[in-house]
């Protein structure tokens, strides 16, 4: 996962390119990874740093994936 540090700025990290994908996340209901990969793909690099974004928004609990392979935004609210 690429942090800034010293050799690393923020904005060659991954950490500017979370929030795009959750913006757009936000947006839908739900969305299969393939169709966010296409809508946000000039914000990457290559399709490596679309996952480690995805990655990271796991890790992070905002997003979720549901049983048809689709992803969803996590509000916090339990229904």
């Amino acid at each position: 996962m690429r942090l800034p540090n010293k050799a690393i700025s923020y904005e060659e990290s991954i950490l500017p390119k979370i929030p795009v994908l959750l913006e757009e996340i936000d947006k839908w209901y739900e969305i299969s990874p393939v169709i966010l990969y296409t809508r946000c793909k000039n914000k990457f690099v290559d399709i490596a740093e679309y996952l480690e974004a995805l990655d990271c928004c796991f890790i992070l609990g905002k997003i979720t994936l549901n049983e048809d392979g689709k992803l969803a935004y996590v509000t916090g609210i339990e229904l």
